[in-house]
């Protein structure tokens, strides 16, 4: 029996990665009209500017989340161009991407945020496995003891299988973790890269044994999208009674990624809540 409804739509976190064509007064608006009260704030231009030298003032940012009744418990650093990255080979990259990732906590820490959702990306396909993985349990193990510091915890995400030469498994981000071995470390359990290698969520469940800290909660197809739900093939109550059975008590996020949703992302957002108003409803037990 699935019963996500007393916790309402608190537990459910969207992300601005696909409003980069709008506003982020628009993607308040947006989230506070589908009955939000989380996001997922995605550290990209032109909504947040942080780079290795400075960050903008957050001062107004922080505000504008109030005024609309806002939280953001979980950042995520902008890694997907390889601007910035964990696991870059250049020294001169890796340096500057760790003072990135430190002004990212920083930034965390400013807004109040509980989780800082990273990914180990920039390992070359053609570089030798465990000279990537010696890098990535580094800079990973570097960037919990600064996050702990500061309160945060580091939520790692795996990768699909075609996106990395590490992290791309349940096996390997056990690994990984077992490496770091440091307690701000947990994981961020993304249903599209799990389906994609083949696993289920009671394994991951099973094998991590409470270091999951935050769920990506996806539709998906075959590669590495995240689709709406219902677009895709993943079976949704399913996922929702294996996750309830595990015992999980934290976010889910909605973070989608299909360049289709760039033109209309309220109109994705409004699909995506209306699919999972069936588990989530909000705390009085009124729909959204």
């Amino acid at each position: 029996m699935i019963n996500y409804n007393p916790s309402g739509l608190a537990r459910l976190t969207s992300s601005n990665i696909h409003y980069k064509y709008y506003p982020f007064e628009y993607f308040l608006d947006t989230c506070s009209s589908l009955g939000l009260k989380n996001i997922e704030l995605y550290l990209c231009p032109p909504h947040v500017w942080i780079d290795w030298q400075k960050n903008e003032d957050l001062t107004a940012l922080r505000k504008n989340l109030e005024k609309h009744d806002l939280s953001s418990p979980v950042l995520r650093p902008e890694s997907d161009s390889l601007r910035y990255t964990l696991c870059a080979a250049d020294p001169e990259r890796l340096r500057r991407s760790g003072i990135y990732f430190e002004r990212c906590l920083d930034a965390a820490a400013e807004l109040g945020a509980e989780l800082l959702s990273v990914s180990v990306s920039g390992a070359y396909m053609d570089e030798l496995y465990k000279t990537a993985f010696a890098r990535a349990a580094e800079q990973i193990g570097s960037l919990c003891e600064k996050a702990a510091l500061r309160g945060i915890k580091i939520a790692l995400e795996s990768f699909c299988p075609k996106d990395s030469i590490i992290n791309n498994s349940l096996a390997e981000v056990k690994k990984l973790m077992d490496a770091v071995s440091h307690p701000a470390l947990t994981v961020t359990l993304d249903t599209v890269s799990m389906s994609e290698a083949g696993e289920t969520i009671p394994q991951w469940f099973e094998v991590l044994k409470g270091r999951i800290g935050y769920i990506r909660l996806a539709d998906g197809r075959t590669g590495s999208e995240h689709y709406i739900w219902g677009k895709g093939i993943y079976p949704l109550e399913r996922y929702l009674s294996q996750i309830e059975d595990c015992g999980y008590k934290g976010l889910f996020s909605l973070h989608l990624t299909l360049e289709d949703y760039y033109q209309d992302p309220k109109q994705a957002d409004q699909q995506n809540i209306g699919a999972l108003l069936r588990f989530f409803g909000t705390a009085g037990g009124e729909q959204v």
